[in-house]
């Protein structure tokens, strides 16, 4: 599927989840019994986000390969370890890498504008479309089942579509 994968590191990460996926954007998330199957996790993501509430070596690890990768990364420091944050976090590529600090009263705010602005720059524009009933049932049915957006499934068919249409791939 087509869409925006962003990789989350989180102790909450329910409630991150939550909020990415509000934003129709596929959530991947760290193993913790598998190294490698992180690494992937984070190798198939467009984008990353961490709440770093404690110094882990699991989530600098993380950033790392995020940053070798040239993945867009957002760093979430809670307002109580302003003071504490590592170092090497600050001298990492700002290109690349966004820290933020965040209280329970604005952690959506921060995650909704980072999603937004990364929508943006990786060049996704909002569509909006009529639906007759039948379109939204299969929409809503597909989404439960497959675990997609309803925009991924959207996007794959319209990729679908122009696979097959040998006028427009002339065109291009």
């Amino acid at each position: 599927m087509n869409g925006i994968k962003i990789f989350i590191s989180a102790k909450e990460s329910d409630l991150f989840s939550k909020i990415v996926k509000e934003k129709d954007f596929t959530v991947l998330k760290p193993f913790k019994d598998s190294v490698e199957r992180t690494i992937a996790q984070i190798e198939e993501s467009d984008a990353l986000i961490f709440d770093y509430s404690e110094d882990v070596v699991d989530s600098l690890l993380q950033i790392i390969k995020g940053v070798e990768l040239k993945r867009q990364i957002l760093i979430l420091i809670p307002e109580s370890n302003a003071k504490g944050v590592n170092p090497f976090l600050k001298n990492l590529d700002k290109k690349l890498v966004e820290i933020k600090l965040y209280s329970e009263e604005n952690l959506k705010s921060q995650i909704s504008k980072y999603i937004k602005d990364l929508a943006e720059k990786l060049g996704l524009q909002r569509y909006n479309v009529v639906l007759g009933h039948k379109h939204k049932k299969y929409l809503d049915w597909a989404s439960q089942i497959h675990g997609s957006s309803r925009s991924e499934i959207i996007r794959y068919a319209l990729d679908y579509l122009i696979s097959a249409d040998q006028g427009y791939k002339a065109e291009e």
